[in-house]
């Protein structure tokens, strides 16, 4: 937050926050907030949509807020400028699904309010493309090659709407693999 960022797949540059909008509070182990009756769990993450992602668990309440580790109904920004990556976006997604269960809010970054079933739809989405770029890559394609390919086609309309398309999906994850030299 403290430098300006550019995110090579999406183009984006993106200014450095002020020193007000700078956390106060930084942790990198889970933390749990005594609310009076209930404990409020923050659950850091290693580097996935960025450096700095955070699963909050709400227990009494049986809340999970994944903010932009989730979005339902779309594809995730995954900025490489800050270290994410799709493989670190799966991790995330797989940590807190031992503690939730069918009855659990899952509250995404963007998108309506899912459950458990949407949050292992997602990540089985996510994890079928990394897998098929994985492929790709491992068979020396070349980052024209496999956007050719469309890895992603199949989820494309569920997934691919807005301004993360299949495409630019693909794009995210081939910069968060280390190729975004490559990309320009």
């Amino acid at each position: 937050m403290s430098q300006d960022q550019f995110v090579p797949s999406l183009e984006w540059r993106v200014q450095s926050s002020p020193r007000s909008a700078w956390p106060v509070l930084t942790f990198n182990a889970a933390v749990g907030i005594d609310l009076g009756s209930q404990t409020l769990e923050l659950i850091p993450q290693e580097p996935a949509h960025t450096d700095g992602d955070v699963v909050v668990w709400l227990p009494s309440a049986n809340v999970l807020a994944m903010g932009d580790l989730m979005t339902n109904g779309s594809y995730p920004v995954i900025d490489e400028s800050s270290c994410g990556s799709l493989h670190g976006m799966i991790q995330a997604i797989e940590r807190p699904l031992p503690f939730i269960n069918a009855e659990t809010a899952v509250v995404p970054g963007h998108g309506p309010i899912a459950n458990r079933d949407d949050l292992v739809n997602f990540h089985d989405t996510l994890r079928t493309i990394e897998g098929r770029v994985q492929r790709l890559v491992a068979a020396g394609s070349s980052v024209a090659e496999i956007l050719a390919a469309a890895p992603s086609a199949e989820f494309d309309p569920v997934w691919g709407r807005g301004y993360v398309t299949g495409t630019v999906f693909v794009r995210m994850i081939l910069a968060g693999l280390g190729l975004t030299e490559k990309l320009r």
